[in-house]
């Protein structure tokens, strides 16, 4: 090949590494450059039958994952190897070309055990190369741990290391604001000292080699001889970044994917050392550099591995680990560490498997069931003891106690979430240019844990959007009379039975004529519709609506919005927008407290009954016969307070007979459609009762509007609906 196309070849070769490196999630748009890559590869002039048959085998990976045959997380891990693999071919033949062996270089392909399994790819695209996470693929050979994440002591490795990781990040921005700050200088220093040790149990050698050299830059900073500033803050916190990935790969490892180390463990660790073995910070510290530093060996020690890790025996790894500790105590001897508030309590504290709170959970669950099916009983008898209803009534008041107080167990309040999103927005102001002052309020304010789990994408989104979208640059603020420095606000409270979250941002706000301009466009509404701001303002969440004018890596796609709206909603949620031109916009999100138990209203529709989330519904009422209007072309409408929504017949959307036909014999509950008020018409409501969520069965799967099922006390299970979902099935 002539040069200019091997540099041709390798360019579209590490344009494809890149692009699917950067994949978190299915992207068409992605797929669709990467396939036109990939067949572009093979019009080259391949040097060996193996390429050719790698490009055709990523090909055949990146259509099947594009058209839905092929899961992404499965089918992910083997686009990677596949990629790697024929990156490795083309650079092995040029390497030939100059006179060189392959194995003179270091690569960043796979090991010679993964490349021999690779022949199985074309058989098995999505189990081969599962082993290895995505984006995780390392650039040398790599450390294979044996790791069991579900062993009690290394569940509460995970659960040490990921506090100890929060803590060091919150300080670590509150030191970028105030590098004088000891206090959490020393908590930063603390945290990777901590993590080092708690590494010793369970044999991570490579999370101690890393905390090691984090920690002795930290000592240097601490005395004062090396600048905690610029790229050393940026080094520290890809540390913390690659700590976290390798606590996420722990937690995916086992028998079939053990543990291996991130490609990029080297080039942290190697910036490490190149901070503190800087000129400023030798001479003042050179006892501490050389007991902290360890030079990279050339050839491997009889008993480490590539990486330059031991993978020894037992003995010698504790050995070290006791070097090190010592090590350090005589260093800790010498400074004055701040007292973090965990550290007084931790005798007071008991770690639990999260699996076991959720075991007891759901017993108490049942013990819920039988309880309102016993009292549900003492109802129906005719002549009843008194001696047995006190009875009853004090086991009622008990059972609840005891489930408030199981329920109190699955409780974590939102701190760690809003410091993540402390660090978002700190890393999206240092890439946009953006100047953000990033406030929080209410971290401490507790949500069911599978809640916080799941609603970080959500708040995470919307505050990239408040960045990218909705805070000006700091000149065009500076023009309009506003501070150069942007505010994001992040609030939670608790509001009634739910708690509810705000993103606030004092940018430039929606532009509601141009989202109606926008959504005309596109078909979302008639240029002649006559809807209110907030009707309007809902279309943003429409799938594939984007109000950015160029697409950029952080938005512009149009997508995303509606994916949050989603997610939210599947968490039996909902959001509201409030915006005003030129002042800012302010997203609220509310939330039941918890997933397991929730507040229902139990309604009828015929002889079946039904569950629908009480935070769902705004309001409830019996129409009068001249409030039920019928547009040609639309359906019906019903008015309320001198307005016309749309109204839902919940009988014709679920198919039952013996409902009630007339609107004023009937009930008619107020909630939100898909972007606006909407009522959906029932027979009657029975009551309001907390029920336990239960799966609905492999039959609701198709069926988007069934959220879940309860047992109730007669006995007979009632299907929870949710009603954004029964809105749009009827539309649809």
């Amino acid at each position: 090949m002539h040069k200019e196309h091997d540099a041709a070849l390798e360019r579209d070769l590490d344009i494809l590494a890149s692009l699917v490196l950067d994949m978190e999630h299915p992207d068409d748009h992605l797929f669709q450059v990467m396939a036109t890559i990939t067949e572009r590869l093979q019009e080259y002039t391949l040097p060996r039958e193996k390429a050719c048959k790698l490009a055709r085998q990523t090909l055949l990976l990146i259509q099947q994952m594009q058209k839905g045959r092929l899961p992404f997380d499965k089918g992910y891990a083997a686009l990677c190897a596949s990629i790697q693999m024929l990156q490795r071919e083309v650079r092995d033949w040029a390497l030939q070309k100059t006179g060189q062996s392959p194995l003179d270089v270091t690569s960043n392909m796979l090991t010679h055990d993964e490349l021999a399994q690779s022949e199985e790819l074309d058989t098995q695209p999505a189990q081969s190369h599962m082993q290895t996470r995505p984006g995780c693929e390392p650039k040398h050979p790599v450390v294979m741990l044996d790791f069991d994440p579900n062993d009690a002591d290394s569940m509460m490795f995970i659960a040490e290391v990921e506090e100890s990781l929060d803590g060091a990040e919150v300080s670590l921005m509150a030191l970028e604001k105030n590098p004088d700050d000891r206090a959490h200088l020393d908590e930063v220093f603390r945290c990777f000292h901590n993590i080092k040790g708690v590494s010793g149990f369970v044999r991570l050698d490579d999370f101690q080699k890393l905390c090691h050299h984090a920690e002795s830059v930290m000592e240097c900073t601490r005395r004062g001889t090396l600048e905690f500033e610029g790229a050393l803050i940026e080094t520290v916190f890809k540390a913390l970044d690659l700590l976290r990935k390798m606590v996420e790969l722990l937690k995916t490892s086992g028998p079939d994917t053990p543990y291996k180390t991130p490609f990029a463990f080297w080039d942290v660790v190697n910036a490490l050392k190149e901070h503190g073995q800087s000129s400023q910070s030798e001479n003042v510290c050179e006892d501490s550099a050389k007991s902290h530093f360890v030079d990279e060996p050339n050839k491997a020690h009889p008993n480490t591995n590539d990486y330059g890790i031991k993978v020894g025996s037992a003995e010698s790894v504790q050995s070290e680990t006791q070097s090190q500790k010592e090590s350090n105590t005589e260093n800790t001897k010498t400074s004055s560490l701040t007292p973090i508030r965990h550290q007084a309590q931790s005798d007071e504290v008991v770690r639990v498997s999260t699996r076991r709170l959720d075991a007891l959970l759901d017993e108490i669950g049942e013990l819920v069931i039988a309880n309102a099916m016993v009292s549900q009983e003492v109802e129906n008898l005719r002549q009843v003891d008194s001696k047995l209803v006190q009875n009853v009534s004090r086991m009622n008041k008990i059972v609840r106690q005891l489930q408030e107080l199981t329920m109190g167990m699955r409780m974590v309040s939102l701190e760690s979430t809003f410091n993540k999103l402390a660090r978002v927005v700190r890393d999206l102001s240092h890439k946009t240019g953006v100047q953000v002052d990033f406030m929080c309020d209410g971290g401490d304010t507790e949500l069911d844990r599978k809640v916080v789990e799941l609603i970080t994408s959500p708040l995470t989104h919307l505050v990239r959007n408040a960045i990218d979208h909705g805070i000006e640059p700091p000149d065009e603020r500076e023009r309009l009379g506003k501070p150069r420095q942007g505010q994001i606000h992040l609030t939670a409270f608790h509001q009634g039975g739910s708690v509810a979250i705000r993103v606030q941002d004092d940018g430039r706000g929606l532009d509601k004529d141009y989202i109606a301009r926008k959504a005309v466009e596109v078909g979302l509404m008639k240029s002649k519709s006559n809807l209110s701001s907030r009707e309007i303002y809902q279309f943003i969440f429409a799938p594939g609506f984007s109000t950015s004018q160029e697409v950029t890596d952080i938005s512009g796609r149009g997508v995303g919005m509606d994916v949050v709206k989603r997610n939210i909603e599947s968490l039996r949620g909902k959001i509201d927008v409030r915006t005003e031109p030129g002042k800012g916009t302010a997203f609220t999100l509310w939330f039941p407290l918890t997933m397991a138990i929730i507040d229902g209203m139990i309604v009828t529709v015929g002889k079946q009954r039904f569950i629908i989330p009480s935070i769902s519904i705004q309001e409830s009422f019996r129409p009068k016969p001249d409030g039920v209007k019928t547009v040609i072309g639309k359906g019906e409408y019903i008015l309320i307070r001198g307005k016309l929504i749309p109204l839902y017949r919940l009988h014709k959307v679920l198919d039952i007979e013996g409902a009630r036909t007339k609107p004023w014999e009937a009930l008619v509950l107020v909630t939100y459609g898909s972007s606006n008020q909407c009522g959906i018409l029932v027979d009657d409501l029975i009551g309001q009762q907390q029920v336990v969520v239960k799966p609905p069965g492999s039959f609701a799967d198709e069926v988007d509007f069934i959220s879940g099922a309860a047992i109730m006390g007669d006995g007979r299970v009632s299907l929870i609906l949710e009603p954004s979902q029964v809105v749009g099935t009827a539309d649809r």
